[in-house]
């Protein structure tokens, strides 16, 4: 069956895709200006915000493609996987490397360019430094795409972080049929 537009994802994702917009006008506006650090932020702001578009446009695409489904052996014994969306989880990695950017950048200028140690500086450096800690633990494959594992025993759901396992006799109503 055909399914339908989400109507309140799809206006987040053109608001969305108008803010990043707006903030690329007010980055050429910068420009003019001769106003590089705003200039920079305005960039990184846009590009964000267009990922952040596109990001709600792929997840909640209504003709989504089927999910990607693999065969595996494992301990000499056959299992079927059926991965995430790649793409969902790629545009997710940028979106936070654009946050850490904004935010660390941000910290950056306003710690040059006042006396002292201002609190934003502070609130927008723990900030970015979680983002890069995200990132690092992507890069380490500590965080990756998801996939359900369905096996001979069991399925195993993993998530972005999270792996865990369930025994077919622990689903409720299920009894496993061979062929």
């Amino acid at each position: 069956p055909r399914q339908k537009w989400n109507v309140p994802a799809t206006v987040a994702t053109g608001a969305a895709a108008l803010t990043g917009l707006g903030a690329l006008w007010g980055g050429l506006r910068a420009a003019e200006a001769g106003a590089g650090g705003e200039l920079r932020f305005f960039v990184i702001l846009a590009v964000l915000m267009l990922l952040t578009s596109l990001f709600g446009a792929v997840y909640w695409w209504p003709e989504r493609r089927e999910p990607r489904v693999r065969y595996m052996e494992s301990a000499g014994r056959g299992t079927t996987e059926v991965q995430a969306r790649t793409a969902v989880f790629l545009l997710l990695v940028a979106m936070v490397g654009c946050a850490a950017a904004l935010s660390l950048g941000a910290a950056v200028e306003v710690l040059v360019t006042n006396g002292g140690v201002p609190l934003v500086s502070v609130v927008l450096a723990t900030l970015g430094s979680v983002c890069v800690v995200f990132l690092g633990e992507v890069a380490l494959g500590r965080i990756r795409a998801g996939a359900l594992t369905l096996g001979p025993d069991g399925l195993g759901p993993r998530g972005w972080f999270v792996e865990s396992y369930l025994p077919w006799v622990s689903v409720a109503r299920l009894r496993a049929v061979h062929h």
